[in-house]
């Protein structure tokens, strides 16, 4: 069993199933893209991504014949995708690209390693290699990688105007990879070329900013876009990129350099406000993205209050006990301390030690409990659970039932 990349024996079967379908060692079918370009610097493989002399129907033909499930969502644009078990796999057509318009290229599909190699956007992605563990790079894009330079191919002026987003993916896997200073040359072209996102599909866009602010340290790459405006094409003039500076300190001063607790999310909220997030017409959201974000807002706006108010009302037990469960607890604080006045007052250090040491707890005490002790159900039901449960909250978490329950017990014996 061929497995170059070193996965779980269950994802490597998986894997050669999908290539002896598709018909190797017979036909020429290789590993592209991302898995190879990580596999090269020693990342772990997340993705992966085949490709094949066949076109898209017989791609098809082939996985159906074996029982393989698939999905032909992008069939038209050479791409079919292939599902075993819980792994996903995107099996692509060779290609050469004729016509671009900077947005879309009519392609034609080809046998050609070489062609396919040729439309693709930076050396280091053009390598392809073979189930067995040879590479085929037609660019030197295995030297680049490792030399942490990102590199176009060809003439990087072409390049760029076949597709636009080029522009973001060379910030991104500069910001991935890149090592040496950024070539002033492809800087300017990136500036020259700006206006070119604005003809890119909006859910293009935020799927590459998403990624850039999602990267280890985006600092660099993000500062250059602010100086050669790429950041004011996407974002408008109102960005605060400065704001983005301080929530990586924040994330260093608590989170001691784990990447656990960083997201893209987050990160997007420490430029925009909520409104210009949502209002943005190059940044489309997910429901579940726009709740992630609505929801740190909300948790950094109750943490100010929190801090402002020391530990009164709300206190930090209200905090734990609203966002405590989610994730919220940590990207509501991070977001709060990168944008006080003195984030490195001892409160927020006493402060994060409690969120990390936190034990999400529910409320032991029901309406049901209630009910059997004689009250009636309505409005006034509700009323007396959530003063329960406040007064819970206010203890720390430490009130057990029974005392819940004698608390009760006093209140409503009370003339």
């Amino acid at each position: 069993m061929n497995n170059p990349f070193n996965l779980s024996r269950d994802y490597a079967e998986s894997i050669n199933r999908i290539f002896s379908c598709l018909g190797y060692p017979g036909l020429d079918v290789r590993y592209v893209g991302g898995c190879v370009r990580d596999h090269l610097i020693n990342l772990s493989i997340n993705d992966i991504d085949i490709a094949t002399p066949d076109i898209p129907d017989e791609v098809i033909r082939k996985l159906k014949n074996q029982k393989i499930k698939c999905t032909t969502f992008g069939k038209d644009h050479g791409s079919v995708k292939a599902i075993i078990k819980n792994y996903t796999f995107d099996i692509t057509s060779l290609r050469k690209d004729h016509l671009c318009d900077g947005r879309h290229a009519v392609v034609e599909y080809t046998n050609s390693w070489l062609e396919d190699a040729k439309r693709r956007d930076f050396t280091f992605n053009a390598i392809s290699m073979s189930p067995s563990g040879e590479l085929f790079d037609y660019f030197n894009g295995k030297e680049h990688i490792k030399e942490g330079n990102v590199k176009f191919i060809g003439d990087a002026r072409d390049r760029i105007q076949e597709d636009f987003l080029r522009i973001l993916r060379f910030f991104r896997f500069t910001s991935l990879y890149g090592k040496n200073n950024i070539d002033l040359s492809l800087l300017s072209l990136c500036k020259e070329f700006s206006w070119g996102l604005e003809r890119v599909s909006a859910e293009r866009i935020t799927n590459e900013i998403s990624k850039i602010l999602g990267s280890e340290n985006p600092i660099n790459v993000t500062n250059q876009m602010k100086s050669y405006k790429i950041l004011d094409t996407i974002f408008g003039k109102y960005f605060k990129i400065g704001g983005l500076e301080k929530l990586i300190k924040s994330e260093r001063r608590y989170l001691n350099n784990s990447y656990k607790h960083v997201s893209w999310h987050l990160r997007l909220a420490s430029i925009l406000s909520y409104k210009q997030i949502i209002e943005s017409p190059n940044i489309i959201l997910s429901n579940t993205d726009k709740m992630l974000i609505r929801g740190i807002f909300d948790a950094s706006s109750m943490l100010s209050k929190v801090i402002d108010c020391r530990n009164q009302t709300p206190s930090l037990y209200d905090y734990l006990y609203k966002y405590g469960k989610e994730s919220f607890a940590y990207h509501g604080f991070l977001l709060a301390n990168s944008q006080h006045d003195n984030p490195s007052d001892q409160l927020w250090s006493d402060f994060f030690k409690k969120i990390v040491s936190h034990k999400y707890l529910e409320f032991p005490f029901k309406a049901k409990d209630l009910i059997n002790l004689g009250f009636e159900e309505g409005k006034g039901l509700g009323d007396e659970l959530r003063y329960l449960e406040n007064l819970w909250v206010k203890s720390g978490f430490s009130m057990t039932y029974r005392e819940i329950r004698d608390q009760l017990v006093r209140r409503k014996n009370k003339p």
